[in-house]
């Protein structure tokens, strides 16, 4: 809830990001597809088979959401903390799955009430494994 009117898009683009992981959490698409802009880019860091840079909602749809669920299943990313600079969000996020429990940030950019950037600021534990020639338990 927004107090002062001058801070209104402060709280406006905070609260659209919040619906963001609300709805990818809940499995919502129709709400997750209508806050992001048709022509999104959304990056996901590493060398997993579901990173790259994704353009479009439709890519987001078509590779990004189905190359994680089938990496990462049971993922659910629930954002604990939010910092914001200009239209610029940045979210501290607790990711959770059977698999895995660690912390990552997003940035997360909004125009036009919808979310026109994101991306995932990981710690590349594959890539990093591999560099150091270890095994992944």
């Amino acid at each position: 809830m927004c107090l002062w009117t001058f801070f209104e898009f402060i709280c406006r683009n905070k609260e659209l990001v919040k619906s963001l992981y609300e709805a990818y959490v809940n499995e919502d698409i129709d709400t997750f597809v209508s806050l992001m802009s048709d022509d999104v880019v959304f990056k996901l860091p590493g060398s997993w088979k579901h990173s790259g840079t994704y353009n479009g909602i439709q890519e987001v749809l078509e590779k990004a959401l189905p190359g994680m669920a089938s990496n990462l299943p049971g993922l659910k990313p629930y954002p604990s903390q939010f910092w914001q600079d200009g239209d610029t969000i940045f979210a501290k996020v607790d990711v959770k799955s059977p698999t895995l429990d660690y912390q990552t940030f997003h940035v997360i950019v909004v125009s036009g009430d919808k979310i026109v950037f994101f991306e995932a600021w990981d710690w590349d534990t594959h890539a990093m494994s591999k560099a150091f020639n270890l095994e992944i338990e």
